[in-house]
């Protein structure tokens, strides 16, 4: 087995590393297994490559709070399989921050950011939540299977949603869709309830039904008459009726009731805390409530949904949301060690509407570009070339596309071509794009550098505070967060004006 520090030294064949080296996630480290060996189990920080068999990138892992004091370290440990034996590896990994939401309580947040300060932080979570609310209004939430959405409907889409909205914390958007907090006003009054029999001594004016197991104790009781069988305290065995709220619909409702209210103390310093306290008033009410009370609580909810959960009106729209909910924290959790290839995709849609915007173009009104409502490992869209958009300027035909090739060569290319309408030549640039969530450390950008030929891109969501971008001759580092801090649009027109720098530089040529 071989581990390389960063992508390039893989790309390069370069050095490998010793599995006691921390491997810093940010690069993008490799691990590559040789001929005839297997892993047993394929953990979740571990990607494979496409067309590469035995060839895995290291993604981030999803660190527990404790990570912290181990220098934010995933101690990983693999177990190799060749032939009829095996053998284990160990090895560190370092993401460079903690999700917030991993702290179990607004204490232990307060303690750990005191200690380790931005490394303890929502915005990893907030730029994840913003992406898939992004693709999610490109393609829509269609199910299972792929789809695809039309090339001129990105800039309206683009246009349209405002990062603000995209990023909405996801208890806020499931209030706003299922408008949770009017529906449990109107529930906690009415909640279902079940008519439970039991037999049990009652005074004898009192019974008012009798089953077979009263009637056999009344048999068996001696005397002539009901009042001898009574006895002294004139009480015999009868049906006693109950109102139970102890029943599976209401087990759920109040399940989910206290996963909210965890849900709105963890975002109490957001933004929408007035919007959430609202909520969280009706939750606490609703615990309070005498009907809620008698129902069990319960640490973990398993059960199928029954009919009342699948028809009645409310409750059914309590469930929804709550499927909604359990996707979106786990769609999180799932993304987060693919969130390179989610970027990819994310600059993506973002070229393509920066070559939208130029004037005077030319694109076929049924161009489409195929993608997945459902994220595969990180990827909405789907491999290939899209329809090259044809944009005329002055006396030359300008042609661009984006690719998603070889991983291996990068993880998209854009693909110039200029045609002189005066003497017909045409010229082509290939420029190579890599996505890093944060930018690479300055031996692998060093790397990147002797690995190009000519001009390259890496685009990366956020930087580190206090911490000066790597600098290289041949590759131009974006900050793509910097760029979209209120308006995707603002991101959009930052790299048209970019691509139209690149073209007049090479028409300077």
């Amino acid at each position: 087995m071989k581990l390389y520090a960063n992508w390039f030294a893989y790309a390069m064949q370069g050095e490998t590393v010793v599995t006691s080296t921390c491997l810093l996630a940010r690069d993008r480290p490799v691990l590559v297994l040789e001929a005839g060996e297997r892993l047993a189990e394929l953990p979740s920080y571990l990607i494979p490559i496409p067309l590469r068999q035995g060839v895995y990138e290291i993604g981030f892992p999803y660190l527990q709070p404790d990570a912290l004091k181990r220098k934010r370290q995933y101690e990983a440990c693999l177990t190799v399989l060749r032939d009829r034996t095996s053998y284990t590896v160990d090895f560190h990994i370092t993401d460079e921050v903690l999700d917030a939401e991993t702290c179990t309580s607004k204490s232990q947040e307060e303690e750990l950011r005191t200690e380790f300060g931005w490394r303890v932080d929502h915005h990893t979570t907030d730029a994840i939540n913003t992406a898939v609310g992004l693709f999610s209004r490109l393609f829509g939430n269609r199910g299972k299977g792929s789809t695809e959405i039309a090339l001129l409907n990105i800039i309206p889409v683009l246009e349209e949603l405002s990062r603000e909205d995209a990023k909405l914390p996801p208890i806020v958007a499931i209030e706003r869709q299922y408008q949770l907090r009017r529906k449990l006003e109107i529930i906690t009054s009415k909640l279902r309830s079940q008519l439970r029999r039991k037999a049990e001594l009652m005074p004898i004016s009192k019974i008012q039904e009798m089953d077979t197991y009263c009637l056999r104790d009344y048999i068996r009781r001696p005397g002539n008459d009901a009042a001898e069988k009574a006895g002294s305290r004139q009480q015999l065995m009868g049906v006693q009726r109950y109102q139970d709220f102890n029943t599976p619909e209401n087990k759920f409702l109040v399940y989910f009731c206290h996963l909210l209210q965890l849900e709105c103390a963890i975002y109490a310093d957001n933004a929408h805390a007035q919007e959430l306290k609202s909520l969280e008033r009706s939750l606490k009410q609703f615990d309070w409530e005498a009907t809620s009370k008698g129902v069990q609580r319960s640490p973990t909810f398993f059960m199928r949904p029954n009919y009342v959960l699948q028809q009645n009106p409310i409750y059914r729209s309590f469930y929804q949301a709550y499927l909604d909910f359990i996707h979106q924290r786990t769609l999180k959790e799932k993304i987060w060690s693919f969130r390179n290839y989610l970027l990819a995709d994310l600059i993506y849609i973002l070229l393509m509407a920066a070559c939208l915007r130029f004037q005077s173009l030319s694109v076929s009104p049924l161009a489409t570009l195929p993608g997945s409502a459902i994220p595969n490992g990180g990827r909405y869209l789907n491999d290939g070339a899209t329809e090259p958009i044809t944009v005329f300027l002055q006396d030359t035909v300008w042609k661009f596309s984006i690719e998603k090739t070889d991983i291996i060569k990068c993880d998209l290319l854009l693909c110039l071509t200029k045609q002189s309408l005066i003497d017909g030549k045409i010229k082509s640039l290939k420029i190579p794009i890599w996505t890093f969530w944060y930018p690479p450390s300055q031996h692998c950008l060093n790397l990147a550098n002797n690995y190009l030929i000519s001009l390259g891109m890496i685009f990366c969501w956020q930087a580190f505070p206090n911490e000066p971008l790597p600098q290289s001759s041949r590759l131009k580092v974006i900050v793509i967060s910097d760029w979209s801090e209120t308006s995707w649009m603002i991101a959009v027109k930052n790299l048209t004006e970019y691509l139209l720098i690149i073209i007049n530089k090479w028409e300077g040529n």
